[in-house]
């Protein structure tokens, strides 16, 4: 472990100022399913209604909103107490009209 990357957070592609990015992960399933039923959020995702410890982690499948390659998704991380506060990520990629739809979950 490099001396950047301590045992007391977690692993990190990209850090900034005040956030970091890194891999999503199994253990950010359980966080991410109490965020898509608070009935405040509820209403900027596509489909409404209560989701399924389940039905989240079909979301990181190979046929989910963020499985397969037209699409990447980062955990967000405040960088003061590394915890773990967002999902960022691009979806629709299209390597060949250079395009992407930027996404952020909350």
């Amino acid at each position: 472990m490099s001396d950047d990357q301590s045992a007391d957070r977690p692993k990190t592609n990209i850090v900034g100022e005040r956030v970091a990015l890194g891999p999503l992960g199994d253990s950010h399933r359980p966080v991410i399913a109490q965020w898509e039923n608070d009935f405040e959020l509820d209403r900027f995702f596509q489909i409404p209604g209560s989701r399924r410890l389940e039905d989240v982690a079909g979301q990181f499948g190979p046929d989910g909103f963020l499985g397969g390659s037209s699409a990447v998704a980062f955990a967000v991380y405040r960088t003061s107490d590394w915890a773990f506060i967002d999902i960022a990520g691009l979806v629709s990629m299209s390597h060949a009209n250079r395009n992407a739809e930027l996404f952020i979950m909350r």
